[in-house]
């Protein structure tokens, strides 16, 4: 679990929000890029809201929050105009002591590997642990979780990195020998193959119904990284990383779409956005057949 906005890579304490170092934030009553009240926009927030998530040398060592007081913050990002949207990852960092790998350890939520044992995988915080989103009781959990997270002043959630991603893997993913043991009416104790494409919606939902639980005359806003098999669209956002040059046309927004004609999947551009030119390409789509059955791996030449 990781909050942050939805700028990635950005602030490392909440200081440069209003101590003049931000373009974004210069003393003006609105922001730099002239939004409305109430308008969304991707601002700059670091990770590590409410949470002791920061890089630490070779992913060793007790993180300490750098973002002590995120209700203030959420406040002065409302006062200019921002709406706070923050990304949650299902990578738990593998610590004794944080409290949601505590609650998650006693209530046993983690998916496991081929012994019985939770699977630990590399991620942003180091070694996580990962939520079985196939079972309600995780679902629950996760939702109680998301309604206190959301109490800060939270306006939308990010769920990202929910294929799910792990680092230092072949694959990027996690085994597909892991266990999740099911509830019985999405398919009971299967390995990891089986879910793969179900377990970032399957964390949506989760999210979206801990939303709910925090307010339930509002409408949930949530994002997410990862959708579900049979999907077929998707986009592509490209600039410098910070967003400045945004008003100006210095991006590249590709939106591209799978067809699939007598069992030949072709994935292409429908349209693009912003000034940049496509460097060439290729696409490399990971495709699960069957009922859980091998993963295959295709490479896609991409064109105008």
């Amino acid at each position: 679990m990781r909050p942050s906005a939805a700028g990635d890579w950005s602030l490392r304490s909440p200081k440069p929000v209003s101590d003049g170092s931000n373009p974004f934030f210069d003393g003006r009553a609105f922001p730099k890029f002239n939004l409305r009240k109430s308008g969304v926009h991707s601002g700059h927030v670091r990770k590590g809201l409410l949470d002791p998530f920061c890089f630490v040398p070779n992913g060793k060592g007790k993180c300490q929050d750098r973002f002590p007081n995120p209700k203030a913050l959420v406040n002065e990002l409302h006062l200019n105009g921002f709406k706070a949207i923050w990304m949650l990852d299902p990578g738990i960092k593998h610590e004794e002591g944080y409290f949601v790998y505590n609650s998650g350890y006693k209530e046993d939520v983690w998916i496991q590997n081929v012994d019985g044992k939770p699977f630990v995988g590399d991620a942003w915080p180091g070694p996580c642990v990962f939520p079985d989103f196939t079972q309600q009781k995780t679902r629950s959990w996760w939702a109680k979780l998301v309604k206190d997270f959301v109490s800060n002043g939270v306006d939308g959630i990010w769920n990202g990195m929910n294929e799910p991603a792990v680092f230092k893997s072949v694959t990027k993913t996690m085994p597909e020998s892991n266990i999740h043991r099911g509830d019985a009416e999405l398919g009971g104790l299967q390995n990891h193959s089986h879910y793969h494409n179900v377990y970032g919606v399957l964390m949506t939902r989760s999210t979206y119904e801990g939303m709910k639980l925090a307010a339930k005359e509002k409408r949930p806003f949530v994002l997410t990284r990862a959708d579900f098999i049979g999907k077929a669209e998707g986009v592509i956002f490209e600039d410098d990383g910070d967003g400045y040059g945004f008003n100006r046309g210095e991006y590249l927004l590709t939106y591209y779409v799978a067809e699939l004609h007598d069992s030949l999947v072709t994935v292409k551009i429908s349209k693009t956005e912003g000034l940049w030119s496509r460097h060439e390409r290729k696409l490399h789509v990971q495709m699960l057949l069957g009922r859980g059955a091998k993963v295959l791996l295709v490479t896609y030449c991409i064109a105008e």
